[in-house]
């Protein structure tokens, strides 16, 4: 992960009382894009999102909201029927790359009071990747009915004489020791192991286009924040260092799952992974708003090029 400077002005998180005032905020106003979503997408020049919201800090849910505690604890007990049907999100990252408040927004996010579809079972393994012990203790959770999204966020690299993305998951990057690491090919081993009726991967790591080569073909969504040969990029978004395609998938997926807010403008997570990679073109100026008051600026002048593998395109 590399970090970018920014013009910035900085600004408190968010309270409850401002997450109430962003919902009727954005239902009642009509917000331009900071980004020409007007032109053609990437993968497909058919959809228009031009009327979606702009990523604004009133648009942020604060980390402190009521309806998620114990950020570290699953919110069900591990315990379930093997016939039920749960959506589990897995969160596996390294603190020398990522940081506590981001993951803890991006759970809120993805479990939200405004939200029509939200996680059942949230697991967290920080600095703590064991490789197939991990693996062995989510599939004693998992059952084949269960839905279960992984968001991997380290420093990483692509070894071009085993071929294969890795992602170190322990915070122990100065010495990249195998341990450490995550690769693309066990990964996929490792994926085989569970039962789920659908899988999705999130890598937020440098040159992790490999993970999506290695489930090519496969019923895996997987998306890399980056190619096999470019950097992920991360900046300060309102005080919190993020990986910039990880800040604003989430955030687009907060909104797709909340179509109350903006309709139906985002379909799926196929339509997510297109938005957020517009934000990391080459060359390209986003602007955050806050209720309509430039207060910061960011160029983003190297391209990362993430990359996906559509697979069950379910998050």
């Amino acid at each position: 992960m590399q970090k970018i400077k920014t013009n910035k002005l900085s600004a408190k998180n968010p309270y409850l009382i401002l997450s109430i005032f962003m919902a009727i905020f954005l239902i009642s106003s009509n917000i331009h894009s900071t980004l020409d979503f007007s032109a053609e997408s990437i993968e497909d020049p058919q959809n228009d999102y031009s009327n979606l919201p702009e990523l604004s800090i009133s648009s942020e849910l604060p980390i402190d909201h009521p309806e998620y505690t114990n950020p570290t604890e699953p919110i069900l007990p591990l315990e379930s029927p093997n016939d039920s049907t749960r959506k589990i999100a897995v969160f596996m990252w390294a603190s020398d790359a990522g940081n506590q408040k981001a993951i803890d927004k991006y759970k809120v996010y993805i479990n939200n009071p405004f939200s029509e579809s939200n996680y059942d079972l949230i697991l967290e393994y920080k600095d703590n990747f064991q490789g197939r012990i991990t693996f062995d203790e989510i599939d004693a959770i998992e059952n084949a009915n269960d839905h279960i999204f992984f968001f991997l966020w380290g420093h990483g690299a692509y070894l071009e004489d085993i071929d294969d993305s890795c992602v170190c998951l322990n915070g122990n990057t100065t010495y990249y020791q195998d341990s450490d690491n995550l690769y693309s090919s066990d990964l996929v081993r490792y994926i085989d192991l569970l039962e789920a009726a659908t899988i999705s991967i999130l890598v937020e790591s440098c040159e992790s286009g490999g993970f999506v080569d290695d489930f090519k073909g496969s019923n895996v969504m997987v998306i890399s924040t980056s190619s096999k040969s470019l950097s992920s990029w991360m900046t300060d978004y309102n005080g919190i260092e993020e990986g910039i395609f990880s800040h604003h998938f989430f955030f687009y997926l907060l909104m797709m799952k909340t179509p109350t807010l903006i309709g139906n403008a985002l379909k799926d997570s196929y339509d997510v992974y297109k938005i957020a990679r517009k934000y990391c073109d080459e060359n390209k100026t986003e602007r955050i708003y806050l209720f309509g008051i430039l207060i910061k600026t960011i160029i983003h002048e190297l391209d990362q090029n993430p990359q996906i593998n559509i697979g069950c395109n379910y998050i």
